[in-house]
């Protein structure tokens, strides 16, 4: 029971431990698709808030430059014809113009191209034919309207770069190349501590600027982005990292190209961090619930646990002691259940025991009174044929014996015997026999002094010699023998009658205690003793039978050996138990 109780304490604390994690768990993994939809989405609105204010950037810087270069191409300076004061302007503009131009260029009418770098316009002119300013004049419209080009390179000894150009009222085109710099500064300067990766691509799809780190090839976003509008794309660098690449086409001023990219590690970072802290919280509550739980359960399996140990307190627990517990709760009432189970069953115990007892009595009287009818008829049939045979003379003589034999089998009211007078009473059975029929009947005894005192059942051998007489000697017509034997074998007293009369087959032999003969009197007295035997003794004990035809039979009785009435009533008694 203790180990009973302390298996539920344990099933139940398990039991809360198990709902609670997986409580828990399931809360955790709730929150955390819940927190990555906010996060995810979180980030996306702001991602792309930081790229529209990066393209507004991008914008004012851009209109700067095209005001700057509007300016630049409304100076008459510019139209004197005189290369020397037309550098010496261009020159002058730089220096006092906005941060971020590289080289300012002017075309006139006549295609005639000046630069504040007149002689590396002039080298580069002589050494690789260089013409990009003009090109760049070509492409620009006559309406009068500042334009940005497209991605170029502006020399073999700088990087790629686009320019800024107006055509004037005088057919003159203003030119002022830009530095990335200053624009990869406007973007950095609006995500400030922003973690971004960045890249802006041209109209055409050439790269501008980019801070991507060397495990991200510029191309491959180039060629993810193919014919996706705005929005957000998946794409997985080289290096097997997954991100998210925002495309922004918000700009006023030019058709340049925007893109955002975002290490998806780091909303996975964000959310691992929020787990954290939310399986901590989850496992503090866990463990305050298992507090709370195993107090509450305690309380209930306490008064239990007391009710159990009163069950044990003694090796037959007592009703009283339950029927008499005070407590007004559901353990109380349980308490006084017990209490009336347990008089019920000392009632129903007590009324067994007392059928048990008058059944088994019954039984042994009903067995040890069916040997006497037929007996006395088998005596009376005896005397009557007697009578019949002319044998009046003899009559009173076996009057007398079957007169002593009656004594000697009545007179004690008791339902065993010693074994000496159980062979008192055959020997006077054998002297009617002998008077019934006229033939030398003999009994030979085989008994040791010191076993005649011994008990037995009573009326134990008289019918197994009366069998013997009637379907053993008589059958054979001639004068026979009965041998009363007796001894002890492993602990156990062996009574031996065996005759020399007709005998019987195996099949007959054992078919003898069955009781389902045809003749009555074998039936009734060998397989009555037999039964007799185990009701008293138990199994273990009773006859078992030898016979072959033409031979005799031998039929041997086992009893336990006792000596005393107190052996005989603990020995009968606890077979019954």
């Amino acid at each position: 029971m203790g180990n009973l109780r302390h298996s539920i304490i344990l099933k139940l604390l398990a039991a809360f431990l198990a709902a609670g994690l997986l409580m828990a768990f399931a809360l955790m993994l709730v929150q955390g698709k819940l927190h990555f939809d906010v996060l995810y989405d979180k980030q996306s609105v702001e991602y792309e808030e930081l790229s529209r204010n990066a393209s507004d950037a991008i914008d004012s810087l851009l209109q700067e430059y095209k005001n700057a270069i509007t300016q630049l191409s409304y100076m008459q300076e510019l139209n004197c014809g005189d290369r020397d004061e037309v550098g010496k302007t261009l020159k002058n503009y730089l220096s006092r113009s906005l941060q971020g131009f590289v080289k300012l260029y002017y075309v006139d009418a006549n295609d005639n191209m000046y630069s504040s770098s007149e002689v590396v316009l002039e080298t580069l002119r002589k050494t690789l034919n260089y013409d990009v300013p003009l090109q760049l004049a070509y492409a620009t419209p006559t309406n009068g309207a500042a334009v940005i080009s497209d991605v170029y390179r502006s020399s073999m000894i700088t990087a790629n770069t686009v320019a800024v150009s107006r055509r004037n009222s005088l057919g003159g085109v203003a030119i002022g190349e830009l530095s990335f710099d200053a624009i990869q500064e406007q973007i950095e300067l609006v995500c400030g501590t922003w973690d971004v990766k960045y890249l802006l691509l041209s109209g055409s799809s050439k790269v501008i600027c980019s801070n991507l780190p060397k495990t991200i090839e510029p191309q491959s976003i180039v060629e993810r982005l193919v014919g996706k509008d705005e929005g957000w794309t998946n794409y997985t660098g080289e290096d097997q990292v997954k991100y998210r690449l925002f495309s922004s086409s918000g700009f006023r001023k030019c058709d340049w190209k925007l893109v955002i990219i975002i290490d998806e590690t780091s909303v996975y970072t964000s959310l691992l961090m929020l787990m954290r802290t939310n399986l901590v919280v989850s496992a503090l509550l866990v463990v305050f619930m298992i507090a709370v739980l195993a107090v509450i359960a305690w309380h209930f399996i306490k008064p239990i646990r007391l009710l159990s140990r009163s069950i044990q307190s003694t090796e037959t627990p007592q009703a009283d002691a339950f029927l008499n517990e005070k407590r007004k709760d559901e353990i109380g009432d349980l308490s006084r259940s017990i209490g009336t189970m347990l008089q019920h069953i000392d009632q129903m115990t007590e009324a067994q025991a007392e059928t048990q007892k008058k059944r088994f009595e019954a039984e042994k009287r009903a067995l040890q009174n069916q040997i006497a009818p037929h007996f006395l008829y088998n005596s009376l049939n005896m005397l009557s044929s007697l009578a019949m045979s002319g044998g009046q003379d003899r009559i009173p003589m076996a009057v007398s014996a079957l007169v002593h034999l009656l004594l000697l089998s009545t007179e004690k009211t008791a339902p065993y015997d010693t074994l000496g007078d159980e062979v008192k009473c055959a020997t006077e059975y054998m002297d009617i026999m002998r008077l019934r029929y006229e033939k030398k009947y003999e009994l030979s005894i085989n008994v040791a002094d010191e076993l005649k005192d011994l008990l037995v059942i009573k009326l134990l051998i008289l019918p197994i010699i009366e069998n013997s007489v009637y379907h053993g000697l008589v059958q054979t017509g001639r004068e026979g023998l009965i041998i009363i034997e007796a001894f002890v074998e492993d602990d156990m007293l062996m009574v031996s009658v065996m005759d020399n009369g007709c005998g019987m087959d195996e099949h007959k032999a054992e078919k003898l205690l069955s009781g389902n003969q045809d003749s009555e009197i074998r039936s009734t007295g060998l397989a009555n003793t037999d039964a007799r035997i185990k009701l008293y003794f138990g199994d273990e004990y009773g006859l078992s039978v030898r016979s072959k035809v033409g031979i005799g039979t031998r039929i041997i009785i086992s009893l336990p050996v006792i000596h005393t009435i107190d052996e005989w009533e603990a020995k009968s008694n606890e077979n019954r138990l």
